[in-house]
């Protein structure tokens, strides 16, 4: 580990804060194809296309002119970088972003290794790693050493303030130009008849599902297009990372219940395509699962007799952290185990297709074999 990586990880240890994802400059990604002077054009571009969403493509309001992207961002506005920077390029883009994105995922779930630990548990651990001769022993010293810091009563009260603090200095630093944005939306408001906040008419919940859906399926698309999916463990790692978080998201969010009967081919295309997706979750090792589709932090379960965050480690460890998880069927019944909102969603449609083909008399053997009865 070197040495700015481990002042990073001491930063977030210190400031009981998650690493962000790495965000990327539409404007910085046209300079290095040598094209910046098409930046604005491009800002526009994707402004119009109301592919701004204020997570994965929002505005940069300290920089106006400028918007920030990150690897599912850039995905989303892929038609639009494509007509400004040529395939290579953007192909390098895609691939680095999703390379960043995966190295924040390692760095955060080892912050989370160590918040989960008691502090019985850390001090435990500091004095294991005082009796090793290891490389990494000084680093690992520090950030227990870190963590237990971060947890005492004075320090959290000063990180209470010092974001209060922040806060009101950040609105007074920048108070013109939040005054300059608010004249500006009401400018808007009176023009376009757009009611207030307080009267708005929030869209309905399908409505956001379905503009979800047209997103990552969409991007799920393009993908398979520009890759060939036959065999999924012949593809690269990266790859195969970025097939799974795609399916997952694409189908987990299109997860609707059904009142007709759908059609027959339907089905045996759609269990095609999500059977292609389970057996290639089977190819990886759930601490790589981890690390793309984090355990939900839920500790309740003992109280509440349900499936948390400890219930799905100790499933995760008995299928053993570091192997393959296995067959399409191994993987399902790991997802049963498995909890993390898009993995709970995609393991419905997933379940939802089975039960499709058991009821239509399709194919019954994935239905057996999923709730265990004899074919």
């Amino acid at each position: 580990m070197d040495e700015n990586t481990k002042k990073e990880l001491k930063l977030y240890i210190r400031n009981r804060q998650e690493i962000p994802e790495p965000m990327f400059d539409v404007h910085s990604i046209l300079k290095c194809s040598d094209v910046e002077a098409w930046g604005k054009m491009c800002c526009e571009r994707i402004a119009e296309e109301d592919l701004i969403d204020s997570k994965h493509v929002h505005i940069a309001w300290l920089d106006p002119g400028h918007i920030h992207v990150d690897a599912v961002g850039i995905i989303k506005c892929e038609d639009i970088l494509r007509s400004f920077i040529t395939e290579e390029d953007y192909s390098n883009l895609e691939n680095y972003a999703w390379i960043q994105r995966e190295h924040i995922r390692i760095k955060n779930q080892m912050l989370d290794t160590y918040r989960e630990y008691s502090k019985d548990k850390l001090r435990e651990l500091l004095k294991e790693v005082k009796g090793t001769n290891t490389d990494d022993k000084f680093i690992i010293e520090e950030l227990i050493k870190e963590e237990l810091h971060a947890r005492r009563l004075c320090w959290r009260f000063y990180l209470r303030l010092k974001k209060w603090l922040d806060g009101k200095t950040f609105y007074i630093k920048n108070y013109r130009l939040f005054r300059a944005i608010r004249g500006i939306v009401k400018e808007i408001e009176a023009e376009e008849g757009i009611v207030s906040e307080e009267k708005a008419v929030v869209p309905a919940k399908n409505e956001v599902n379905s503009e979800k859906n047209a997103i990552y399926s969409a991007a799920f698309q393009r993908f398979l297009q520009k890759n060939k999916i036959n065999d999924v463990e012949k593809l690269p790692e990266d790859k195969r990372k970025q097939y799974i978080f795609l399916g997952i998201k694409a189908y987990g969010v299109e997860y609707v219940r059904r009142e007709k009967r759908p059609g027959t081919q339907g089905i045996t295309n759609r269990y095609s395509e999500l059977s292609k997706i389970m057996q290639s979750i089977g190819t990886m090792t759930p601490h790589q699962l981890q690390q793309i589709f984090p355990v939900k932090k839920d500790y309740d379960g003992d109280r509440y007799a349900m499936k948390d965050y400890y219930f799905t480690l100790h499933a995760l460890e008995k299928a053993g952290m570091d192997k393959p998880i296995g067959s399409e069927m191994e993987a399902a019944h790991l997802l049963w185990d498995y909890q993390n909102t898009d993995i709970e969603f995609f393991l419905m449609a997933y379940m939802g297709c089975i039960e499709d083909m058991y009821i239509y008399e399709i194919d019954d053997r994935p239905f057996k074999e999923f709730y265990g009865k004899e074919v």
